[in-house]
Parts: structure tokens; sequence; C-alpha cells
């Protein structure tokens, strides 16, 4: 890198691939991107509209918890995490085993990738694996819904993550 040159139009056109201002240099009109408005060669960037619930527990016997819910549009390469649902990620000091994330990893048409980490799937009736596999990955089509939880026994989230569309 260090002897790369980098001459005044190849930067002016990245800078502007990046920022979406490409200027035909023919016409000096704006152009259309060779990369489609998405930016990867595939056409238009796709959003999700996504439902995300979240409960907070504590005990056996809890009687407190607190569930927090937001409906957020969010595209490829977001991150969810509980800061996204008014959460502060100083309030994790000292427990970081309940701060998760889920990246949005892939938008389709049908559907969308996502990856989790610090977090396990629930198993069908509900319950929590707490030695099951705490990352991994996940599909959802729009009118889907997936169950996770933070991998834990005596406090912990519950999170529960719908499509409702892409477009």
């Amino acid at each position: 890198m260090k002897n790369m040159k980098v001459t005044d139009g190849a930067l002016r056109l990245l800078v502007q691939m990046r920022t979406g201002a490409l200027i035909d240099a023919g016409t000096k009109k704006k152009a259309k991107s060779p990369l489609g408005r998405g930016g990867d060669g595939v056409g238009p960037m796709l959003r999700a509209l996504v439902t995300l619930r979240s409960t907070s527990w504590m005990g056996e016997q809890d009687g407190y918890s607190i569930v927090t819910s937001a409906q957020i549009w969010t595209a490829k390469g977001k991150v969810l995490t509980p800061e996204t649902l008014g959460g502060k990620r100083s309030g994790y000091a000292g427990m970081e085993i309940l701060f998760y994330e889920v990246l949005v990893e892939r938008i389709v048409q049908d559907r969308v990738g996502f990856a989790y980490s610090n977090l396990v799937i629930a198993n069908p009736g509900g319950g929590l694996n707490l030695s099951g596999p705490r990352s991994g990955r996940f599909i959802l089509r729009p009118g889907e819904s997936v169950k996770l939880g933070t991998p834990v026994f005596d406090a912990g989230s519950s999170l529960e993550l719908s499509l409702d569309q892409i477009r």
C-alpha cells in the first residue's frame, strides 16, 4: 500500500461511487452507477421491515419481566443489538453475556439471511438449550419469525425477530 499511486480521477470515482454521486464525464450529468443502487452488482438495495420483541427476565419464578419492542426498517450490514431497542452498551458492563448481536447478512426478494452471536435458538417448545451453539445463521421469509435467547440460567433476554416485509 505504501508504494500505491492513486490518481485524482480514480480517487474522485471511488468517492462518487461510495456517496452515490457518480457523474458521467461526457455529459456532466448524474449517471447510473454500474453497480446498481445496492452497490453489489445485483440491483437496487433492498430493505427489510422487522419487528424485534425483547423480554428481559430474572430468576426461575420471574415476576419482573421487561418487554421492549420495535418495528424498524433495516438493510444489509445492520447489526441489531439491545441498543437497537433503546438499551445502552454501558449497562452491560460486567454482564457481557447478556449483550447479543444479530447481523442482517443478506436481503433478497423473498428472504433475509441473518447471523447471530451470543444467543441460542429456542427449541420448538420454547425452551433454550444452554449448551447449544451460541452463534449461527438463519433465514426468514416474510411472515416468519424466530425465537432466540441469551444462553444463561438465572437471568437473561429472550428475543423474537419477525420479518414483516421486504422492499
